[in-house]
């Protein structure tokens, strides 16, 4: 299983690779053309480089990880699914917590709006000038 993780990783390396030298025969061509700037040209490719660099490694971690879990006995196994559904519970509550505050915020910003129509001249309110 290992051996295949590998040539996985391998091809995804090479895929990178000649996505990343794509873009840079691009980048000349644009830049060529006066389409795009030499400075803008090299601000793509190195953009585009880090992107790749990211999800390369991110693959390589997945891969080593998916091996060390091959190894795992099933006790073992069992012990990385309750972690991962502690971390889902702990996940959703964060984004249950997050969703609250924003509701909250989005309350307090409707009431000072309010407060704010409430305070112009020329208002309804208990100040508002009698006929």
């Amino acid at each position: 299983m290992y051996d295949e993780l590998k040539k996985a990783m391998l091809a995804a390396v090479g895929a990178a690779a000649v996505t990343a030298e794509k873009a840079r025969e691009a980048a000349d061509l644009l830049a060529e053309r006066g389409e795009l700037t030499v400075e803008q040209g090299k601000a793509m490719t190195d953009g585009l480089r880090r992107s790749v660099g990211a999800r390369m490694d991110l693959a390589a971690r997945r891969a080593d990880l998916a091996a060390q879990m091959a190894g795992l006995s099933e006790e073992e196994l069992e012990q990385v699914r309750a972690l991962v559904e502690r971390l889902r519970a702990a996940r959703a509550d964060a984004d249950d917590a997050a969703d609250a505050d924003d509701a909250a915020d989005a309350a307090d910003d409707a009431a000072d709006a309010a407060n704010a129509d409430d305070d112009a001249p020329g208002a309804d309110g208990p100040d508002a000038p009698t006929a």
